[in-house]
């Protein structure tokens, strides 16, 4: 009986210690390593870029799941050939947290990491492995194959790049398609009150956004001006945040969300929250029926003085005759399927109007159009 007891106890002892070993073999010499570093914020930042209007979702189970690759991507795999540096503009009062990133990014570029099942997502996901990936991208006939079956994309992540007080972060993220789609984009976000927020990022849908901005010019007041009242417009060549808004109220909080559409208007607001803090630089891609400026910050301080009468001079007086205020937008929020938007818009002129409010606006038929806000 004692014999026994040895027995089964040596034997026990040796399930233990090849269970033991195994637990700790390397994974596959092809197989990236679990992604440990930083993890608990590099996961908050994956989940809230996925929770936000970051990329246009084309799956048509957009509602129930999401596809994620579950290998994050190294430089070489990225589908923007530009880095970091040539994508964004970094914030004037933290540009120093932006240069330690990117010395982060240039270190650490090659490394790819496994991802794991720490989303915080409002819907399912499903992670989608390397080989299943290669799959999807041979066409439609290997994205039958794959586990990703049904998706119109899966969405790539690469690591996050840290600054060394790990309070400014950037990270890349596409979409890939079983047709050809690229739409490869960096984010710069920075950490308040333990919160991740975005602080800057590419446009979101370029043909919308300024459609919708040259939609609503030239705006409450000017609208009504002759060309000689207005013979050019004026408009801030950087958007505002939330700090910059007058009010500074979200949209929700001045807009009802329209009862046959209420998820839409919701999912904007979301946007809205992921990216608040965020500002961007415009281009002349707004289409009025006019000249128009795009006014770099010196400026936007200059034009207010003239409008203002504070004695400005005849020179500046001869620099900025004929532009009847400046018009201010934030950026546009909008829905998952960018069916929907939300955009702030303000104008200041010389009589020291200003009627900073929320617009929200739908897509008919490949229209925008406006459905509340703006006097609407």
């Amino acid at each position: 009986m004692a014999g026994i007891r040895l027995r089964n106890c040596a034997m026990a002892l040796l399930l233990a210690f090849t269970t033991s070993s195994l637990a700790q073999q390397p994974p596959p010499a092809n197989s990236p390593p679990i992604l440990t570093n930083r993890a608990s914020d590099s996961y908050a930042i994956y989940s809230l870029l996925l929770s936000g209007g970051t990329l246009r979702d084309t799956s048509p189970h957009r509602e129930q799941h999401l596809a994620i690759a579950d290998e994050t991507v190294s430089f070489e795999d990225m589908t923007s050939a530009a880095g970091p540096d040539g994508a964004l503009e970094p914030p004037s009062e933290s540009a120093s947290a932006f240069q330690e990133v990117q010395q982060d990014f240039r270190t650490r570029r090659q490394e790819r990491a496994q991802l794991e099942h720490r989303f915080k997502l409002d819907r399912p996901y499903t992670l989608v492995s390397a080989n299943e990936v290669a799959e999807f991208l041979k066409g439609p006939q290997g994205a039958a194959s794959s586990s990703a079956a049904g998706y119109g994309n899966i969405t790539r992540f690469s690591e996050v790049y840290f600054n060394t007080a790990q309070t400014a972060a950037m990270v890349y993220v596409d979409q890939v398609c079983a047709t050809p789609c690229a739409n490869g984009q960096w984010v710069y976000l920075e950490k308040r009150d333990g919160q991740w927020v975005r602080r800057s990022g590419p446009i979101s849908d370029r043909a919308d956004t300024y459609a919708i901005y040259s939609l609503l010019m030239p705006g409450v007041p000017f609208e009504s001006m002759s060309t000689a009242q207005a013979q050019r417009f004026a408009i801030a060549g950087t958007t505002v945040s939330i700090e910059q808004m007058n009010p500074a109220i979200p949209p929700d909080g001045q807009l009802q969300p329209p009862p046959n559409n209420a998820q839409a208007f919701r999912e904007a607001v979301q946007d809205f929250q992921t990216r608040r803090y965020e500002r961007i630089q415009l281009e002349h891609q707004i289409k009025i029926d006019r000249p128009y400026t795009l006014l770099a910050p010196d400026d936007v301080g200059e034009l207010k003085m003239t409008l203002a009468g504070i004695d400005p001079g005849s020179q500046l007086q001869a620099k900025w005759a004929g532009y009847p205020g400046i018009t201010y937008f934030s950026e546009v929020y909008f829905n998952t399927a960018h069916t929907a938007a939300l955009v702030y818009m303000n104008n200041f002129c010389a009589n020291l109007c200003a009627n900073g409010q929320w617009i929200y606006l739908e897509k008919n038929s490949d229209q925008w159009v406006r459905r509340s806000g703006l006097n609407i």
